[in-house]
């Protein structure tokens, strides 16, 4: 007995419809089947006619087939389908001789369908996209009694017109062969999650679930019925759908020409909230005018990744979300498969920097050699990491990295990395003062400065490490490549930084603001040892949720919906909120602990200034932490610390609103110091 192997040498990898007749090849693998599932998209019991010799075999060697399709239907097949799933209507049983399959299909293929399914030899599932979107795959597997199995793709529905009339091409892997066993495979999958109705935006029906909930119309004859036919099943009026049409603002179109001419390499530097991403977005189309793509986005977090992923949901293309997804890779490993099989051509995967040096990843990305490849790094700077930045490869043709700070603080190596990778900053013409008051893309704000003195005993710590600073890193100029001194230097420096962000004076002027802002949506930052006594304080005041990595991302997510509906008012952060989220609402921000690195308060800064209906303008209120007169002028060593939190102030106070006062304020502050 003969199978599907037989017919090796006849099986070509490649057919289109104006050279050969694709039918000719599906009847003769048809005559050597068990099995047949398909995929059709769009589908008419006229196709049958195409396939009618090959079927007629088929059945009669008691062949099953399985078919997926859309919901509309030609009139004759929506009348014989109805008739099979609905027998109190049927007056006569259909009967037909198996033996004369081929001429009863031919004579009338809709009468022969519904007899398929009536005696179990054909099944057929409805299935629909999310928004009624119609299914667009189309492939089909083989298999014979020999477990051997033949898989095509291609552009072919299930219909008459698709074999006998249209140029369509379709290609062939068999799994005997070497290569090509995967591919079969993928199908197979593919087939089976869609008919167990298992897709993630996909519905699938059985044919009498589909007739019960008035899921299958009849297939319009021309664009006005069509438009009829999708308003009756989604109950929204297609004439008044109107896609929301994103346009550059000036200065994001000369950053999208300036990365081009670049070479579509490049680093855009906009203060935070300026509309990074949406420009990331019109690079992106620039690119997708010109050729078919594979896009990969790398972010910090998953919030943030997220974010993306709603950005691009409107771009008609399809996105793979491989963050917060245990089976990432098999997820990943499909729709690879489909750019390489080109059944799409045009693929963003999106997910955090902690993927972004897998092995699997980088695997699957030159497993496609023959597309271009997009890089788009949000928060570039985080891509300078040793360990990250091993997924800086030269796979990538397109590459673009965005950033409020794409220098790394004090780690000239990694900004190096970044640099060196990306190219130079090809757009940096934005200010802050020019996003708040020339394009007002972002809101104004006040800045409240908060001057709070070390105790005696904060002091004396903050001296024995500074003295034992000062002998390790005299140690370290006669021993300069000794990194054991290198990291106890960052040990001390860390433990000497917690004392100003855990200044104890701190919490006491923060009882005072609690009271001025609990009926506003605010942001505490706070250090991990300022929790407890500051989610108790503002738990008396107001609702309240912390946002901290000790939550996971679904309750992360959940407290921001929760804010943003004014369901709470405060959110207590601890870094989570550092870098990239969008909360355009809160409108108070409370710096309760900071570090010397600028990227710090700048994204933190950026977390209030985003525009919003309900602000009118943004209050931050910062702490500025020294020790006492007496102590200032006995030592010199506050100097460098003092002139730490200056330059964040300075940076606070020169496009805030009332800059004037804080100048003032600063010079008596400088005065009452003696500084």
């Amino acid at each position: 007995m003969t199978g599907l192997r037989d017919l090796s040498e006849e099986i070509n990898k490649i057919y289109d419809s104006d050279s050969i007749n694709i039918s000719q090849i599906l009847n003769l693998i048809l005559k050597k089947a068990r099995r047949y599932n398909r995929i059709g998209s769009y589908f008419s019991s006229k196709s049958f006619v195409s396939l009618a010799e090959g079927l007629g075999e088929f059945f009669l060697r008691n062949g099953k087939m399985k078919l997926i399709i859309n919901y509309d239907l030609r009139k004759e097949d929506y009348e014989e389908l109805k008739k099979t799933v609905d027998y109190k209507k049927i007056e006569k049983r259909i009967t037909l001789d198996i033996k004369n399959l081929k001429s009863e299909i031919e004579l009338n293929s809709a009468r022969v369908l519904a007899w398929l399914i009536d005696n179990q030899k054909l099944e057929i599932r409805v299935v629909i996209g999310e928004s009624n979107n119609l299914m667009h795959i189309k492939q089909g597997i083989f298999e014979d009694e020999f477990g051997d199995k033949v898989a095509f793709t291609g552009s072919a529905n299930e219909t008459y017109s698709a074999y006998e009339r249209n140029i369509e091409q379709i290609t062939f892997f068999k799994n005997w062969e070497e290569g090509q066993e995967e591919y079969v495979d993928e199908f197979l999958f593919k087939f089976s999650r869609f008919w167990n109705n298992c897709g993630q935006k996909a519905r699938t029906y059985s044919l009498s679930k589909a007739f019960e909930r008035g899921l299958i119309r009849i297939k319009p004859k021309s664009d006005l019925e069509l438009k009829k036919a999708i308003k009756s099943i989604s109950n929204v009026n297609i004439n008044k759908i109107e896609k929301r049409v994103i346009k550059p603002y000036p200065y994001q179109k000369r950053a999208v020409d300036a990365w081009m001419k670049n070479g579509k390499r490049g680093i855009i530097e906009m203060p935070t909230g300026c509309g990074k991403t949406k420009t990331a977005l019109f690079c992106y189309r620039e690119i997708r005018k010109i050729e078919p793509s594979l896009t990969f986005i790398f972010a910090p977090t998953k919030a943030i990744c997220d974010q993306w992923v709603k950005e691009f949901q409107e771009e008609g293309v399809r996105v793979c979300k491989i963050f917060d997804n245990p089976k990432w890779k098999s997820v990943l490993k499909k729709e690879i498969i489909d750019i390489r099989l080109k059944t799409n051509d045009n693929l963003v995967v999106i997910g955090t920097y902690a993927l972004m040096n897998s092995p699997y990843l980088l695997n699957q990305i030159r497993s496609v050699p023959n597309i271009s490849k997009f890089l788009i790094a949000d928060e570039a700077h985080s891509t300078g990491a040793s360990k990250t930045s091993e997924g800086l490869i030269e796979d990538y043709d397109y590459r673009l990295a965005l950033s409020a700070t794409p220098k790394r603080y004090f780690d000239d190596e990694g900004t190096g990395r970044v640099f060196d990778y990306f190219s130079e900053v090809i757009f940096d013409e934005i200010s802050l003062y020019d996003a708040i008051y020339k394009l007002e893309v972002l809101s104004e704000y006040n800045y409240h400065l908060i001057h709070v003195t070390l105790n005696e005993d904060e002091i004396g710590k903050y001296c024995r490490f500074t003295k034992i600073m000062i002998q390790k890193m005299a140690m370290k100029k006669k021993d300069k490549y000794n990194q054991a001194l290198d990291s106890e230097i960052q040990r001390l420096s860390e433990r000497r930084a917690k004392i100003i962000k855990n200044c104890d004076a701190k919490i006491g002027e923060f009882e005072k603001i609690i009271d001025r802002i609990k009926n506003d949506k605010s942001i505490i930052f706070i250090s991990p040892e300022q929790k407890e006594k500051v989610r108790e304080l503002v738990r008396q005041k107001t609702r309240f949720h912390e946002y901290t990595y000790v939550e996971n991302s679904k309750v992360r997510s959940n407290a921001l919906k929760n804010f943003k509906k004014g369901a709470i008012k405060c959110l207590v952060a601890i870094k989570c909120l550092d870098e990239g989220l969008d909360v355009p609402s809160a409108n108070v921000g409370i710096i309760m602990a900071s570090s010397g690195n600028p990227r710090e308060f700048i994204q933190r800064r950026g977390r209030l200034l985003r525009k919003h209906q309900d602000k009118k303008c943004a209050e931050i209120f910062d702490f500025f932490v020294t020790p006492s007169k007496e102590a200032i002028e006995s030592s010199e060593m506050y100097k460098n610390q003092i002139s730490k939190e200056m330059k964040r102030i300075v940076e606070f106070s020169k496009s805030a609103r009332n800059e004037l006062a804080l100048s003032k304020q600063l010079k008596k502050l400088k005065v009452k110091l003696g500084i």
